[in-house]
């Protein structure tokens, strides 16, 4: 997975909705993230696969920092 995947899929998490992230339970938030990434740019089956281990390790980051920041 390369750096323009990373910065896409925190800017991704910056513009959605922070009340609709914060609802979802942790499978539905990666999948949901994943859904996005996949209309804004077509993913490799590898980048995809790298990019669900690498959300799902970061769902706490994700909510602290929708929560903390007001995203």
């Amino acid at each position: 997975m390369n750096t323009k995947i990373l910065r896409q899929i925190w800017k991704l998490v910056s513009e959605l909705s922070p009340k609709i992230l914060l609802d979802l339970n942790d499978t539905e938030l990666v999948t949901c993230l994943l859904r996005e990434m996949s209309l804004r740019q077509p993913l490799t089956p590898d980048d995809y696969h790298c990019l669900k281990i690498y959300l799902n390790h970061r769902t706490s980051l994700i909510r602290d920092l929708i929560t903390v920041t007001g995203y």
